[in-house]
């Protein structure tokens, strides 16, 4: 569903951190981009922080205001980085229009770390239990970018006044 003119960067993550694609217009470079993503293979560590380092400066190179620029993320969301430091690196991107989807692999993978992610991010949070689901939900998750239901949404909850408000799933207070 890529177009020529849509920008993609491609980088993966293990004991440390590999821009395979530089940001750059498809082009004509589709049926390699598809053919490096599927060689991928899980091997060794887990660096999330620096791949979404890496992923994040791939992305501040071709931002466009008005524009969907998003990182998706797949991963099992092991890592010994305190989830702090995730958000404190995460925020100046994100306050800059740049968002971030996460995607947890396998059955037992990070929920916690994932959700947050996501949602701090303004993106969305998908699961893939193995690598033969993997297509599709990465598949999902650029549809999501690609067709957008809605933009600058604005959504007015109304409850009961008895009840106390702590927190709307999905959305920091």
């Amino acid at each position: 569903s890529l177009r020529k003119v849509d920008v993609i960067s491609l980088t993966i993550f293990e004991d440390f951190e590999t821009v395979l694609v530089p940001a750059q217009a498809i082009g004509e470079n589709k049926a390699l981009i598809v053919q490096l993503i599927e060689r991928i293979e899980a091997d060794g560590g887990t660096n999330i922080f620096k791949g979404m380092q890496a992923g994040y400066k791939e992305l501040q190179k071709s931002f466009k205001a008005g524009s969907t620029n998003r990182m998706i993320l797949l991963t099992d969301g092991y890592d010994g980085t305190p989830i702090e430091d995730f958000i404190k690196m995460q925020t100046p991107y994100t306050d800059k229009g740049m968002e971030c989807s996460a995607v947890g692999v396998g059955e037992d993978y990070n929920v916690a770390l994932l959700t947050q992610l996501a949602t701090r991010g303004g993106g969305l949070l998908g699961h893939v239990g193995d690598a033969r689901g993997m297509r599709d939900v990465f598949v999902e998750q650029l549809s999501a970018v690609l067709y957008p239901v809605a933009k600058n949404l604005e959504v007015e909850v109304l409850f009961n006044k008895h009840l106390e408000y702590k927190q709307l799933l999905g959305f920091p207070i």
